[in-house]
């Protein structure tokens, strides 16, 4: 296994892993072409980074996604790709309640008054890791590969959201050395967010 930078060419790869592996969420609802074009288009953000665990026999066996700013990301993806989106998104024009959703989801980064993180804008926005390919420590390389790339971009803090009631993904951040921060109500599912400082 090793890790290397994402390629669009697998871009496919990556889109269906993230579907199979993140059921929550409207954007684990979308098209697989949907996704690649997303994950595409973020990796040609100048201050975001993807890169994948392949294996040469197996293939992509994961992948993570971040950036340093995710309000800043996602209007420059939108700007930059909204045709292509709109493409993908027309036939949920018939229901506007769900294509305001997944706007919102897409490209509006909640905040509270309340939350004293509120300033921290790099996030890890995405990471998978095949069912068979578990348990191997693919995670945690990958987390640490992006806090190199956080790190060389003079982050010291960052966040990740993950579903409350996913036992799972929970316990596999604060393994990494997350900190709980807060939860808060995202279309009526409740998220619990994380914040960690790059030593």
């Amino acid at each position: 296994m090793k890790i290397i930078q994402f390629e669009k060419k697998y871009s496919e790869e990556i889109a269906n892993l993230h579907s199979a592996s993140i059921t929550t969420g409207f954007l684990s609802h979308l098209s697989i072409n949907f996704l690649k074009s997303l994950y595409v288009a973020i990796s040609k953000h100048p201050d975001s980074y993807i890169v994948i665990a392949i294996d040469e026999k197996e293939g992509v066996e994961g992948f993570i996604a971040g950036t340093t700013s995710t309000t800043q990301m996602y209007r420059w993806v939108l700007k930059r790709y909204f045709l292509i989106f709109s493409t993908h998104l027309i036939k949920f024009i018939v229901c506007p309640k769900k294509l305001k959703n997944i706007f919102e989801t897409l490209f509006y980064t909640k905040k509270d008054s309340s939350n004293s993180n509120n300033n921290i804008e790099a996030e890890l926005l995405t990471i998978a890791v095949n069912k068979i390919s578990r348990g191997k420590g693919i995670g945690r390389e990958l987390v640490k590969t992006l806090e190199d790339f956080f790190y060389d971009n003079s982050i010291s803090h960052y966040k990740v959201v993950t579903y409350s009631k996913d036992p799972v993904s929970n316990a596999f951040y604060k393994s990494c050395g997350f900190q709980f921060s807060r939860s808060f109500n995202h279309h009526g599912n409740i998220l619990n967010e994380y914040v960690k400082t790059i030593s």
